[in-house]
């Protein structure tokens, strides 16, 4: 989704902005509009709002102001607050020891480490769980407002009052207004190479080469068509040469670094209704998030000729400050109360109000930006695009609603239990009659379709169905057990992209019929792998499929897999739905907790009452969830309708580990040393697991080469060898959330005991 912009033909063309969203979308090819719709669907307005979780953070007081975060190469977050700094591993927040004390304002991770910069200008270094004041000649007084860790050992520091710092072998020097730069309050930097930054300050953008003996400083402020000359952030726009500008009181700006211009992206006449931008996250060339003063969190897409997509989601009482986007997807929000995560990335949730109840719901369907839920015998809609989620009663049914499938030509089809079928359209609804089984008091378990076909499960078997159009519906093939089925009772069909029909049977196992004949598979699930309630295909074209006794199953290769080995302990033994988005995510629901299948980590990331957002529990009906046309995922839950969304980018969500601590008879050492005399021969080593996707307990294996060939598994984080010969020792530890140990991260120490 990335494109090249020509930046020279921007144009300034908001026709408005309102406090929902801004729709404009001028020189885009309609493939591109289509690329963009499908990716960030989730931008409708009022459609959804992401999950938040508070943190808190265990040592430092509750209620501390962050001022900054970051993730390190290992994988660890940092958190800068007035009362200190603190790393956090997905389970604990750890405060660092620190002698300078004085509120934590910025800090920064590259290859060599972390440094932290405080509100006296002191910069400091993060060695063995403490930070050390280094010793800068000429370096700052005032107070650190963005520091970065540059290549070749440079470390940049903006300031509150003597502008920037270039430090290199602890020796600063600074670019302030004496050399160029329009002013010395510098609020953010964003760094381009060895030798360029970009810098937003009280009087704009200083665009500042340090190629020569002197920085060359460009500046672009309401001269050059600025918004606004406050520049709180400045961020670079991955993979081109703009950057995003957020300002005090005007919103966002592009600023062109190759043509050191600013394009404005908010009308000047229009007033910014979303407070001071404090940060902007960058996700991609595409999208980014901005965070406001006011609690509102916008999610931004660029289009074509520097024209956006803005969703604003409100937050009532969060003033947030900072943002980041970890490994593994989440969206950490730094406030002037804590630390938050939000799940703008990957899930959102549509809160309905009565007479929604889940324990009623019994189908769900989605057509055009309406959601059509049963609740028993009522079928109701909730428009998306309504922000109130009003559930709007359209019809009652003679007996309790089992099925709902909108058609390609927007008639929605209602299956009964024991009241046969239906179908809606234009407003009316219209019985089926003169189909065996689907009369009057016909069983209806599950509605789908192909081309001009509405295929129909019963407990007699399948029925393939047309629909003329003066709205006769004729039955075209009747199948089940005497045609070679294997079973009258179906639970679930599914056509996959080959046109081939799914079928999850109750005593069949799963069957598939290719137009021609069957195909089984009733005794590839095991002994209790008969009776299959869901079955679903992947965006690979992978066949998952839920048997009654809780596994889940994938079909890659010509065989079928059991997954449920690297399933979440919470897993009970009621899977009720396997569906999958457009973007690979499989999900897995059960009665008390939720499973997504990530393909590329070769994880499920899992949802239940430990994640702290409110899913504890979900619909026990069998396949009760659909999805839009964009392949967005909904699935309904206690307080409304989970949509688990199409993910634009890759994420990991495998935990990683790190070896913290080698130690030469219980005593500390440095990782870089590798060579030890033949009595230091009693080694051991500390080690830390790390996740910010799940929650459970960690598995880690471990083996010294040299000394052991096996893995010796263990749930403790440590590990010691006594009396090691001389010779050369490698450690490798891995871990897993799962005993199969499936594509693990590892860390490893190398040494050598010499004679």
């Amino acid at each position: 989704m990335t494109t090249k912009h020509t930046e020279s033909s921007a144009k300034n063309i908001f026709a408005g902005l309102n406090s929902s969203v801004i729709f404009v979308f001028v020189q885009i090819s309609m493939r591109r509009i289509a690329l963009l719709l499908i990716t960030f669907f989730s931008l409708r307005a009022g459609a959804q709002q992401p999950f938040i979780r508070d943190f808190s953070l265990n040592e430092i007081p509750t209620g501390v102001k962050v001022n900054a975060l970051i993730q390190d190469s290992t994988g660890y977050i940092w958190i800068a607050t007035d009362n200190g700094l603190a790393f956090f591993n997905g389970r604990n927040f750890v405060k660092i020891q620190d002698s300078i004390h004085q509120p934590v304002t910025a800090v920064a991770a590259g290859r060599a480490g972390v440094w932290v910069g405080y509100k006296n200008g002191a910069i400091g270094k993060v060695f063995r769980s403490a930070v050390h004041k280094l010793s800068i000649v000429n370096g700052p007084s005032s107070s650190i407002t963005s520091l970065y860790a540059g290549g070749k050992g440079v470390l940049w520091a903006g300031t509150e009052e003597q502008g920037i710092f270039v430090i290199r072998n602890d020796t600063a020097s600074a670019i302030n207004t004496s050399k160029g730069l329009s002013d010395n309050f510098v609020y953010d930097l964003s760094i381009n190479g060895d030798d360029r930054v970009i810098a937003g300050s009280d009087m704009g953008i200083n665009d500042i080469s340090l190629i020569g003996n002197n920085p060359a400083v460009s500046v672009c402020s309401s001269r050059q068509g600025l918004p606004d000359n406050i520049v709180s952030v400045i961020k670079n726009i991955p993979g081109t040469q703009l950057y995003w500008v957020g300002t005090q009181e005007v919103g966002l700006a592009i600023y062109s670094g190759s043509e050191k211009k600013v394009f404005p992206i908010t009308p000047p006449s229009k007033k910014w209704s979303y407070g001071q931008v404090n940060d902007i996250l960058p996700v991609s060339a595409r999208r980014a998030w901005v965070a406001t003063e006011e609690g509102y969190l916008l999610e931004i897409v660029l289009a074509d000729g520097f024209n956006v997509v803005v969703h604003p989601y409100y937050y009532p009482g969060k003033n947030f400050k900072k943002l980041l986007l970890d490994k593994a997807g989440n969206i950490w929000c730094g406030s002037g109360h804590g630390l938050s995560m939000i799940t703008g990335e990957y899930l959102s949730g549509i809160k309905l109000s009565a007479p929604y109840s889940l324990q009623d719901v019994t189908a769900i369907a989605w057509s055009n930006d309406v959601l059509w839920i049963a609740l028993k015998r009522g079928l109701y809609q909730v428009a998306l695009t309504d922000s109130l989620h009003r559930l709007v009663h359209e019809y009652t049914s003679g007996a309790n609603i089992s099925s709902l499938y909108n058609d390609k030509n927007g008639r929605l089809w209602i299956g009964t239990l024991g009241a046969g079928l239906y179908y809606r359209q234009a407003g009316s609804v219209t019985k089926v009659k003169g189909i065996e089984g689907l009369d009057d008091d016909g069983n209806v378990l599950n509605i789908t379709g192909t081309g001009n076909s509405i295929w129909v499960a019963g407990l007699k078997g399948v029925d393939e169905l047309s629909l003329s159009e003066n709205g006769v519906v004729t039955l075209l093939k009747h199948q089940g057990k005497k045609t070679g089925m294997g079973s009258d009772y179906v639970y679930q069909l599914y056509p996959d992209h080959k046109g081939n029909m799914w079928m999850a049977t109750d005593g069949g196992g799963v069957c598939m019929y290719d137009g021609n004949s069957y195909r089984h598979w009733d005794t590839s699930f095991g002994a209790n792998g008969k009776v299959v309630y869901s079955i679903t295909e992947d965006n690979s074209g992978n066949m998952w499929a839920g048997t009654m006794y809780k596994d889940l199953f994938r079909f890659h290769n010509n065989t079928w897999e059991n997954m449920s080995r690297l399933e979440s302990p919470y897993a009970d033994n009621s899977i009720s739905t396997v569906t999958a988005n457009a973007t690979g995510q499989v999900i897995a629901v059960y009665q008390a907790c939720i499973d997504v299948w990530y393909p590329q980590s070769r994880y499920f990331r899992h949802f239940n009452s430990a994640l702290g957002i409110g899913i504890d529990s979900t619909s026990n009906v069998l396949n009760c969830a659909t999805k839009d046309s964009y392949g967005n995922v909904f699935v309904p839950f206690p307080q409304g309708v989970l949509i688990f969304k199409n993910q634009s980018e890759v994420y990991d969500i495998r935990p990683g580990v790190h070896i913290t601590t080698p130690t030469i008879f219980s005593r500390p050492v440095s990782s870089d040393r590798t060579r030890f005399d033949y009595d230091e021969n009693y080694v051991g080593f500390a080690f830390d697991g790390f996740g910010f996707a799940n929650h459970e307990r960690l598995n880690y294996r471990y083996k010294l080469e040299g000394y052991n060939d096996g893995w010796i598994y263990t749930s403790d984080a440590s590990a010691s060898f006594p009396k090691l010969s001389s010779g050369h020792y490698k450690f490798r530890v891995q871990v897993s959330l799962n005993p199969s140990f499936e594509n693990p991260n590892e860390d490893s120490y190398e040494f050598t005991i010499g004679t």
